[in-house]
């Protein structure tokens, strides 16, 4: 099973999309993202979430190093569950960083756009096989 989210006109920031209602137990296989323009502005970041727990892991780094006119700054991100197009990126299948758990019956499903930084018209897909 594939569910798809896609909203032409999402700013960022924002769920997209229906929320699916899992009718049985569904193991995730891979996320695809596609966009019709890329992001120009760093990285396009979403997330997908059960029940509003996020079914990635955590990939942040303890401490990340970003360059600025004035030298670089020293910054910590606690959590970072978003996975990402590069910038320039059209599309990308991913097999995630999934958390070890599934995606049980009667779990609601939802996507969010966390930072789009210019892509536009952006389509997500959540492969799931189904758990016999």
């Amino acid at each position: 099973m594939v569910l798809t989210w896609h909203e032409p006109g999402i700013v960022g920031n924002e769920r997209i999309g229906a929320a699916f209602y899992m009718d049985a137990d569904y193991e995730p296989v891979a996320v695809r993202l596609q966009a019709e323009k890329a992001s120009s502005d760093g990285e396009l970041e979403i997330d997908i979430y059960k029940d509003g727990v996020s079914i990635f892991t955590n990939t942040a780094a303890d401490f990340a190093v970003a360059p600025t006119t004035k030298g670089p700054t020293v910054t910590s991100d606690t959590e970072k569950t978003s996975i990402s197009l590069a910038v320039g990126q059209t599309h990308e299948e991913l097999i995630a960083n999934f958390k070890d758990e599934n995606l049980e019956e009667g779990s609601w499903i939802t996507c969010k756009v966390i930072d789009l930084r210019g892509g536009e018209n952006i389509s997500v897909q959540l492969e799931l096989n189904k758990i016999e």
